[in-house]
């Protein structure tokens, strides 16, 4: 599922169970736009960064809520399978990565994990580690493992 895709669900099924009856009014209040930003970052740090990146299409409002969470976690070990590590994917999530570390706006970062197929091109990991370091990044885990090839020997 991409980020669009869970975001689109997540407030689906969040209207779904958070819109409440006014007082007689039938009219209908959305409760999560009334929970401060800092409790919004809260609930998004527990979320994929993707998803909390995705979650930016809800509304103004959460258009920019994803840059201040604490917790960055970069999942790209999902979607592939031995058949399925298309260099186009590989590049994708990197630029990705790219993006959204040049676009949070913390100067510290609590959590950073990643977990990805890597290729030739370590210098971009070697950044993103650099970068969540100079954040002084308290929490640290990296699952880096070998692209596969796709050619059989």
């Amino acid at each position: 599922m991409d980020a669009i895709s869970f975001a689109k669900n997540f407030t689906a099924n969040f209207k779904k169970q958070k819109l409440v009856e006014g007082n007689n009014s039938g009219k209908k209040e959305d409760r999560i736009s009334h929970l401060p930003d800092a409790m919004l970052h809260h609930i998004l740090s527990f979320l994929p960064t993707k998803y909390a990146v995705g979650t930016s299409e809800l509304s103004k409002r959460w258009r920019h809520l994803w840059a201040s969470v604490p917790n960055l976690d970069f999942d790209d070990t999902l979607k592939h399978s031995k058949s399925s590590n298309s260099e186009r994917d590989i590049n994708n999530f990197m630029n990705f990565v790219d993006r959204v570390l040049h676009l949070h706006d913390l100067p510290n970062i609590h959590k950073f994990s990643l977990k990805c197929l890597y290729t030739d091109d370590e210098s971009r990991i070697n950044a993103w580690i650099s970068t969540a370091l100079k954040r002084k990044v308290q929490d640290i885990f990296l699952d880096l493992k070998p692209r596969l090839s796709p050619f059989s020997y």
